[in-house]
């Protein structure tokens, strides 16, 4: 089966993430996988990736609290190194906060039996694998869990995050279990996710979509110019994305 997200602009498999992108924002997608411009993370990505590298530490480990943060810290500013972005200090300083409370929801769960375990899942209706990442496994258990950091709880679990569940509960097969759970400063709770197999449909329908956009064109400048971005919407934020957008969309 042809690929002609493959064939045209090199991508080797589907992601939850990619598939989010597209639906979500098709001109961050066409900037970032057609045309192959990379733009920096924002600081809010990098918090998360920070606070749960010092998570694992301290439950794989058994690292302490102040550890822990330190560890989060150090790790925030090494990948924020060349970062211009303005929210660079208030994600350092609620670094404390997060480690403590996602730490205090995860270590009941005692020691992960994997973490960032690649999990492939493949549909006769796509000719590429959907493939991600989980954050923390129990196979004694067969729970998995995503942690999402965040600066006010959510009340419910956002879709593309149910999504991203869905394909690591149903990738690793029958009698697991995924769950995400959010953490604030101050808060958190662990969420289950319901209606796994809609979800994996729609990654499915997502991904034949985008399938068809790249059969349109193997030209990024034909593909860019069906959509109109809107660069107010968060997608844009950083810099050095608007820039490069605005170069390619010429407003």
């Amino acid at each position: 089966m042809k690929s002609f997200y493959a064939d045209h602009f090199g991508g080797e498999h589907y992601s939850p993430s990619t598939l989010s992108l597209f639906s979500n924002c098709p001109g961050m997608f066409i900037l970032s996988k057609c045309f192959g411009i990379k733009t920096p993370v924002g600081a809010a990505a990098h918090r998360g990736s920070s606070v749960e590298h010092a998570v694992l530490a301290m439950l794989a480990n058994g690292a302490s609290l102040s550890d822990g943060v330190k560890m989060a810290q150090d790790e925030f500013n090494k990948l924020m190194a060349l970062s211009t972005d303005p929210n660079r200090n208030k994600e350092y300083e609620a670094l404390p906060g997060l480690v403590e409370q996602a730490y205090a929801m995860l270590r009941g769960y005692g020691v992960p039996s994997a973490a960032q375990h690649r999990v492939e899942y493949r549909h006769p209706d796509l000719p590429l694998p959907i493939i991600g990442f989980t954050d923390f496994e129990w196979a004694d258990r067969r729970i998995v869990i995503d942690l999402k950091t965040q600066l006010r709880l959510a009340s419910e679990i956002a879709t593309n995050h149910a999504r991203q569940g869905s394909l690591y509960q149903t990738a690793l097969g029958d009698g697991w279990t995924a769950g995400i759970c959010y953490a604030t400063p101050k808060k958190g709770h662990i969420l289950g996710i319901e209606n796994v197999p809609r979800h994996m449909e729609t990654l499915v329908a997502i991904a034949k979509t985008m399938e068809k956009f790249c059969s349109l064109s193997n030209d990024p400048k034909e593909l860019a110019g069906l959509v109109s971005p809107d660069f107010d919407s968060f997608y844009w934020n950083e810099a050095t994305a608007r820039r490069e957008g605005f170069k390619v969309w010429g407003y």
